[in-house]
């Protein structure tokens, strides 16, 4: 061969070699990403959690209202 060929022979050679390097690269990061993803099972378990409590917080605070209502006047009535 002649040597200009194999100069281009040996630089792709090498610039293969750096994207065979780069693709393991992003295979790992793949796998790393599929290993730490949070699935939409996980994200609606989180949404029912933070929406009950939520709604517990609110059930908690109307009962408290009711019961600064109701205490003055249950207090008031006669006892039987």
């Amino acid at each position: 061969m002649k040597p200009l060929v194999l100069a281009r022979v040996f630089k792709m050679e090498g610039t293969l070699g750096d994207a065979r390097d780069r693709l393991k690269e992003v295979e790992i990061d793949v796998k790393h990403i599929k290993t730490n993803m949070v699935t939409k099972g996980q994200v609606a378990g989180w949404a029912l959690v933070g929406l009950l409590s939520l709604l517990g917080s609110v059930v908690g605070g109307l009962w408290w209202v009711i019961q600064q209502y109701l205490a003055p006047m249950l207090h008031a009535m006669p006892h039987l």
